[in-house]
């Protein structure tokens, strides 16, 4: 991962496909941990310290559901065969719905359940999920993806105002 600047011990960095982003505050950080923009195992730095998984760092730690009494390989091979429900809501007002409907097909087994509502079980991670339906909606096409199993939950393209109240809503704060 690049280096980052040193800059105040409070400053936190998230590391996402290899490149590094911040300065972020602890309470920014926090957020993205509820919204599942960081996950137990995303990279992040707080000042001068070394790159760590989010899970790992003492002051982030908290913020993610402990696991159970087993030891840490046979949690995460659990956790792996474990299918996830995921719920994706995607008002397609731009692109192609065949595109959209063959990349929620490679998540697994999925029911399309109205015009705009998909459930999907899957044993992909979150992220990967997020990515593959991503890429298939235009910059107009509302897009909000919630992982029931693992509490994660993302969103795109509802615009400002709609994305601070969802934010809100999301955390409590409404």
């Amino acid at each position: 991962m690049a280096a980052s600047p040193a800059l105040a011990h409070d400053s936190w960095f998230v590391s996402v496909e290899g490149k590094s982003y911040g300065p972020y505050t602890e309470d920014q950080v926090a957020a993205f941990v509820r919204e599942g923009r960081v996950v137990p195992q995303t990279p992040v730095m707080r000042g001068g310290e070394t790159w760590m998984n989010a899970s790992l760092h003492t002051q982030l730690a908290p913020l993610f559901p402990s696991r159970q009494a087993l030891p840490a390989p046979a949690a995460e091979a659990d956790a792996e065969k474990q299918l996830a429900k995921v719920v994706i809501v995607a008002e397609l007002r731009t692109g192609s719905s065949m595109a959209f409907e063959a990349a929620i097909g490679k998540l697994g087994q999925s029911y399309r359940l109205n015009q705009f509502v998909w459930l999907v079980q899957t044993n992909l991670p979150f992220a990967d999920i997020r990515k593959i339906v991503s890429a298939q909606v235009g910059r107009h096409d509302p897009l909000f993806i919630s992982d029931t199993t693992n509490h994660r939950t993302a969103w795109i393209n509802f615009g400002p105002g709609a994305e601070a109240t969802i934010k809100a809503l999301w955390r409590g704060a409404l």
